[in-house]
């Protein structure tokens, strides 16, 4: 899967969400299903057709657990004691390799760069840590690097002002301490009926060169 497919498979994801608003001949749904959980899968699949080590595992959505309530070196307890990436790439000692957090597109949050600076600072009590996930019910070891950062894979660069965009894209590019951003499509929103969307090789390339040293 190359990234035109992938693009083109959330478009497509966007299509049908549409055509089964109506369920019924007198039934009709105002919005559409969620297809993020749809988006996460063909990412997975993406991943796996472009990390050549088959030895990696790319987790979907699982529930890791902290093994002690602290990370070595003095950190505060974090809130939560658990989490569930959308993405998460470990090796075959369960050292995390890839972390990403998906987003159709960045419109929902109010100061992207805010959240992705607090998304940052809860993933420090993990940071040297321990931890572990249940695969087909035995208990796997997940180890988190000091140098871990969240990825933001957004879909779609539309449902935002330019300025605005272009704003948190420049902070990204300034203040690496807050993760990486990628965003994937140009020019129409993808939930569009006939969008006329771009697929941002540039980007896709940044992204492979990562996978590929994965």
């Amino acid at each position: 899967m190359n990234g035109k497919d992938l693009i083109d498979s959330i478009h497509n994801l966007y299509q049908e969400t549409q055509t089964n608003k109506r369920i019924g001949k007198r039934i009709f749904r105002g919005t559409g299903g969620s297809i993020a959980t749809q988006a996460e899968d063909l990412f997975a699949l993406w991943l796996d057709s472009n990390i050549s080590d088959k030895s990696l595992k790319i987790l979907v959505n699982t529930r890791i657990s902290l093994d002690k309530p602290g990370a070595p070196g003095g950190r505060k307890k974090p809130k939560m004691l658990y989490f569930k990436p959308d993405i998460c790439v470990i090796d075959s000692r369960g050292t995390v390799r890839l972390l990403c957090e998906l987003k159709m597109d960045m419109g929902y949050v109010r100061d992207f760069t805010d959240y992705a600076w607090k998304r940052s600072k809860e993933l420090d009590p993990y940071k040297g840590g321990s931890a572990h996930f249940m695969m087909e019910d035995k208990e796997q070891p997940v180890f988190f690097p000091e140098t871990i950062i969240w990825h933001y894979i957004v879909f779609s660069e539309k449902n935002i002002g330019t300025e605005k965009r272009k704003k948190i894209e420049q902070a990204f590019r300034e203040q690496n301490a807050k993760g990486r951003l990628f965003i994937l499509s140009r020019g129409e929103h993808l939930n569009k009926l006939k969008a006329k969307y771009l697929v941002d090789n540039v980007t896709f390339e940044a992204l492979e060169k990562i996978t590929r040293s994965l």
